[in-house]
């Protein structure tokens, strides 16, 4: 059914709706499993994790390589960069914010706050 309506969202020319719609019949799956009582081990879970150490490289690789560098213009670049410091600054305050009631010293909220900085999203 993903299949069908992420290469089917092509022919009725509506490209973008085809991966919305495998995402949310992997939701509505993982829901109606729960309702059956299938719990994080089960069967999928374990074919699918097997799978994924294969597959996750090469989905990050075949991504790298879909970017045409010599196609950025440098005031994209230079916006994106804007934007991408500006997000970590915030992060950076949110999450030294966010232990400040844990009791943790300055230097420990300054740790949590640097550690908490990578993210792959």
């Amino acid at each position: 059914g993903a299949l069908m309506a992420l290469f089917g969202s092509e022919v009725v020319h509506v490209e973008g709706s085809g991966g919305l719609a495998v995402l949310v019949m992997g939701f509505v799956a993982g829901i109606g499993w729960r309702s059956q009582g299938w719990k994080d081990d089960n069967p999928v879970t374990d074919a699918l994790a097997s799978i994924w150490l294969v597959f996750q490289p090469l989905l990050f690789g075949l991504i790298g390589t879909e970017i045409q560098v010599e196609a950025l213009e440098a005031e994209t670049v230079a916006w994106g960069l804007i934007v991408m410091t500006g997000g970590l600054m915030m992060r950076l305050v949110v999450s030294y914010l966010a232990v400040f009631g844990a009791g943790l010293g300055h230097k420990e909220r300054m740790f949590v706050a640097v550690a908490w900085l990578p993210k792959a999203t």
